[in-house]
């Protein structure tokens, strides 16, 4: 039985923004690479891959810092830069993007 595989992506730069909501709480001291790292740690430990196989995606528009990119990559993402410059709809990327799966798992920070 070949397994489905989960696209999960996320769309992201090397900043800190707070957005919408309260500009109170714990999203003050959380990066967006912080968030994603949590995220993908809580993936890895709780799926149960017996149906299924799953691979980690950054979308980004801005280069991000030698040490970020290692972070990135060496928790298994895979890094995808799209030359667009508006900080804004950077996640309809997320979508059109050519990503090799058969379900895609779109995820915010």
């Amino acid at each position: 039985m070949i397994k489905p595989n989960i696209a999960i992506i996320y769309n992201f730069n090397d900043k800190q923004h707070h957005l919408g909501g309260s500009s109170f709480g714990i999203k003050n001291e959380i990066s967006y690479v912080e968030q994603f790292l949590i995220s993908i740690n809580s993936i890895k430990e709780n799926w149960n891959t017996d149906l299924f196989t799953y691979n980690f995606y950054v979308i980004h528009s801005e280069p991000f810092s030698q040490t970020i990119k290692n972070k990135i990559e060496n928790n298994g993402a895979n890094l995808i830069y799209v030359n667009y410059k508006k900080e804004t709809y950077l996640r309809t990327f997320c979508f059109t993007e050519e990503i090799d799966c058969d379900y895609r798992l779109v995820l915010d920070n």
